[in-house]
């Protein structure tokens, strides 16, 4: 799969999430998402400190306390505060658990 390319519908989303990378991690914000990647806003170092290719992890919430997936992802676009992520384990069961967790109103404060 080409990196700037995605797989599936991609849905707009302003939650918040959390990004892993080399032991740490920090929120960032959800811009959209579909079954094969997400582009995500990162305003924390944390973001400056990723380059093309390299691993991570992002942790979808539902709730506050209440983790719904951690997806490892890849580098696949970095531009200032803008990451776009290419899911490691994409797999087309994926669409479906995408479309259940966006259906729902509950957004992360």
């Amino acid at each position: 799969m080409s990196c700037s390319r995605r797989q599936g519908e991609r849905i707009k989303s302003y939650e918040k999430l959390v990004l892993s990378h080399n032991g740490r991690s920090t929120v960032c914000f959800l811009e959209d998402i579909s079954p094969s990647g997400a582009m995500i806003n990162c305003y924390d170092s944390l973001g400056d400190a990723l380059d093309l290719g390299d691993s991570c992890t992002i942790k979808l919430f539902d709730t506050i306390n209440h983790c719904l997936r951690e997806i490892r992802c890849n580098v696949s676009r970095h531009h200032s505060t803008q990451i776009g992520l290419q899911f490691s384990c994409y797999t087309t069961d994926m669409e479906d658990a995408f479309a259940v967790s966006f259906d729902r109103p509950e957004q992360i404060t």
